[in-house]
């Protein structure tokens, strides 16, 4: 049943309505995957070890160094950070749109295949030992 507005009995989302926001709402998590594929290498590193590194921007899917949060992962793989969102935007997804607060945290989002749950030694890079 679709949610109607006060006083009216027009739907408050038609069929193009939710097609739109489906659209927009995939668009935005696939949008944020991708992001988190191409940053994974330089996630926690600085402008200069970027640019020691990989000779300025990284404009390509490049799989993450040894001493990266990401360590071990592929070219273009999502790291847990993309996991946990794609596995948090399921839930209302399975419940018709409704969230249940109750529920969120009571089982742990799947990481993304290939990543450690948690890197060699505890720390997540060098500097934050």
């Amino acid at each position: 049943m679709t949610p109607e507005r006060s006083g009216s009995s027009e739907p408050l989302l038609n069929v193009l309505d939710r097609r739109r926001l489906y659209e927009r709402v995939l668009g935005g998590l696939a949008t944020a995957a991708i992001g988190d594929a191409l940053g994974a290498p330089t996630e926690a590193c600085t402008r200069q070890e970027i640019a020691e590194h990989y000779g300025g921007l990284v404009r390509t899917l490049a799989a993450p160094g040894t001493d990266a949060p990401a360590s071990g992962s592929h070219p273009g793989q999502i790291t847990d950070d993309a996991s946990q969102m794609l596995a948090f935007g399921r839930g209302p997804h399975r419940r018709r749109g409704r969230a249940a607060g109750h529920r969120l945290g009571s089982r742990p989002a799947p990481l993304a295949a290939n990543l450690s749950a948690g890197p060699p030694g505890g720390t997540h890079h060098p500097r934050d030992a």
